[in-house]
């Protein structure tokens, strides 16, 4: 008999709720932003599951140069997401930012929502490459 194969950890599939851009603002000069509200089905929240998750995002949107995650373990709460929903709330898991312009890549994992201090900031900032 062969051994078994460690199961490989893949980048989970998620599925878009909500998708806009937001506009840039005269009083807080913020770049447009593309806003994404997706789900992903909870077995797939774990810490490697999601940094792996954070990568696809960034190359599935390379071309935006900033973008906001909101991650739902729930597709309904990604699409209808309404913070006064106590259910919506709690399918709330996580979010990821990236902004190309300043370089800086983050990823949050929503451990308890009761909770936020138990939450998980994990910088994903890549040193930029030097150009050839």
């Amino acid at each position: 008999t062969e051994p078994k194969k460690p199961n490989k950890i893949r980048a989970p599939n998620y599925r878009i709720g909500v998708k806009y851009r937001t506009v840039e603002s005269k009083a807080r000069p913020t770049p447009p932003t593309l806003v994404l509200q997706v789900s992903v089905k909870p077995p797939d929240f774990s810490r490697e599951a999601l940094i792996l998750l954070a990568r696809r995002l960034n190359r599935d949107f390379a071309k935006e140069e900033r973008l906001g995650v909101l991650l739902f373990s729930d597709f309904e709460a990604a699409r209808r997401f309404d913070p006064s929903r106590k259910g919506d709330v709690e399918s709330l898991r996580g979010s990821y930012h990236l902004d190309r312009i300043t370089g800086r890549e983050e990823l949050n994992i929503f451990l308890d929502p009761k909770e936020p201090k138990r939450n998980i900031k994990i910088d994903l900032t890549r040193e930029a490459k030097p150009s050839s």
